[in-house]
């Protein structure tokens, strides 16, 4: 994502840094690259015309305000007016062009320009090497808000389709605008529904939802949500959020299926993951780690290699990104009086400051793809001590609202959680990705109360030592030494702030945050005594 480069959340317009990157990664000249796939087709021209005014944009508060109005309605009845939205379309294109001809891709390059939906399912399809059902739900993009598919060794197929003023996905977002959190907050809504009763607001939400909408919510509906307490509306939204997603599944998909995935901005929440893995438990459920339109650039290029190549690639896992460039770490850290060592046994010390109270950042390894720090640009704690939790808080200035997520092996899974997980006959249990809530057993939150939400869930996060093993190693090491099977995995960015990216947002934030020592790569890094 741009954002991890530009150091700007949430950063518009064209991704200039991430196109160099990927380059930089795959080893390849501008010059070699065969064709360009583009997540989206249709009504992005004035925002790719306008590219240095849009860049520039800070996100906004969410889909109430009339700029996010205005380019939904613009995108959508472009996308349903054939004539107009294929002159739309070749401009947009064209300005695509242009900007890669800047970076250094020839002009004669093809742009293949694949449906915002379509990119999302082939991400989805890049899961599973076998026969799968497949669903995409989101705010909208090409006029859908959501759609269903089948995969097979043919490719994907389209089978059910809702348009965009059915977009459950964008009322959820104006909800979230309503109760004081900005675009992209919707997670704090999802965390704040835990504390509140459904029941205040449930039929209003529920026919709210059940009839068209290119509001998505008026002057006086949010208003009339306004005479109730936060987190009744967060719960009621939350809930009939739910219904209506759950319903939908089981019309579009298939009885007894075995393999269902999921893509699109509204499987980041958790909550509604941990139900669809209830009512599909004997299948193997997967949510792609990138679910939101970040993830719409692998997902084109899925289906163009798809096209051109009979098939769609496996996903390799969700470590994509670069490594940390420690070769001039020395000196970078001694400007900010950091002591820095190389350590053999990075896993043992870094057991050992955790079992002793500490914080450890771990910085190492390629960067994930997608919202979630799966052990590569991590801080961890330990989840037996509320004031260590609140310590942390207050170190990232983090909204007190959203939980903290644990961390443990997959062997330990089966003795921490009471009931259903995502993929029964899998090892990590399909917990790997960190896109499922599940329920605690009540002896495991009464001694992790800070992995523990309020409703006894908690976004377990599993590591298998194949995938993980320096961080395998670390909470084996430190299961060892206290006898717990659990840590706290949060993100390592100061709140409002990127994922770090690289050795210099990583030292930066060590020293902002008061973080007590970092795995950097080979290294580890402590303050100087």
């Amino acid at each position: 994502a741009e954002e991890r480069l530009s150091r700007q959340k949430m950063q518009r317009g064209f991704p200039f840094a991430a196109v160099r990157a990927v380059l930089e990664l795959g080893d390849i000249e501008p010059g070699d690259v065969d064709q360009v796939a583009l997540g989206g087709q249709y009504g992005r021209t004035p925002m790719r015309l306008l590219n240095q005014t849009f860049s520039k944009r800070r996100p906004g508060k969410g889909p109430q305000e009339w700029p996010a109005r205005l380019s939904r309605h613009y995108e959508n009845r472009v996308a349903g007016l054939p004539l107009l939205r294929e002159m739309e379309a070749r401009a947009g294109r064209l300005a695509v062009k242009f900007r890669l001809k800047s970076l250094g891709i020839p002009g004669r390059t093809p742009v293949v320009p694949v449906e915002h939906h379509t990119a999302h399912a082939a991400s989805a399809a890049s899961l599973f090497q076998q026969d799968a059902c497949l669903v995409a739900i989101d705010g909208y993009g090409d006029g859908l808000s959501a759609t269903s598919w089948h995969k097979n060794k043919d490719g994907i197929k389209l089978t059910a389709s809702r348009r965009y003023v059915h977009s459950v996905a964008v009322t959820y977002g104006a909800v979230c605008q309503t109760l004081g959190f900005k675009e992209g907050d919707e997670g704090k809504v999802t965390a704040l529904a835990a504390h509140g009763d459904p029941m205040a607001l449930i039929h209003w939400f529920r026919e709210l939802l059940s009839a068209p909408s290119l509001g998505p919510l008026s002057r006086r509906q949010a208003k009339y949500l306004s005479g109730y307490a936060p987190a009744e509306v967060a719960a009621g939204m939350q809930t009939a959020m739910e219904e209506q997603v759950l319903r939908l599944l089981q019309e579009v998909v298939p009885t007894g299926v075995k393999e269902l995935g999921l893509a699109g901005g509204l499987f980041a929440n958790v909550t509604l993951n941990r139900k669809l893995a209830a009512m599909f438990s004997k299948a193997d459920v997967r949510v792609y780690p990138a679910m939101g339109d970040d993830g719409l650039s692998a997902g084109a290029a899925c289906y163009l290699v798809l096209k051109t190549e009979g098939a769609v690639p496996h996903f390799p896992g969700p470590f994509l990104g670069k490594e940390p460039d420690t070769r001039h770490l020395a000196e970078n850290a001694a400007h900010r009086l950091l002591r820095v060592r190389c350590d053999p046994e990075q896993h043992g010390a870094a057991a050992t400051v955790l079992a002793n109270g500490g914080t450890v950042a771990l910085v190492r390894g390629r960067e994930e793809f997608g919202p979630r720090a799966l052990g590569n640009r991590s801080l961890l704690f330990q989840a037996t001590d509320p004031h260590l939790a609140d310590r942390v808080q207050t170190m990232l200035s983090r909204n007190p609202v959203m939980p903290f997520a644990p961390v443990c092996r997959d062997i330990d899974v089966p003795k921490l959680v009471d009931g259903d997980v995502p993929a029964p006959g899998r090892s990590d249990f399909g917990l790997d990705l960190m896109t499922f809530a599940v329920k605690l057993k009540e002896e495991v939150s009464r001694q992790f109360p800070v992995a523990t939400h309020v409703d006894g869930t908690a976004r377990l996060h599993a590591v298998t030592q194949g995938t993980s093993p320096l961080l395998y190693d670390l909470l084996d090491a430190y299961s060892r030494a206290t006898g717990n099977a659990l840590l706290i995995n949060t993100s390592f960015n100061l709140h409002g702030d990127p994922i770090v990216h690289d050795t210099p947002d990583a030292l930066d934030t060590f020293v902002r945050a008061g973080v007590d020592c970092m795995l950097l790569g080979p290294y580890l890094v402590s303050r100087a005594t």
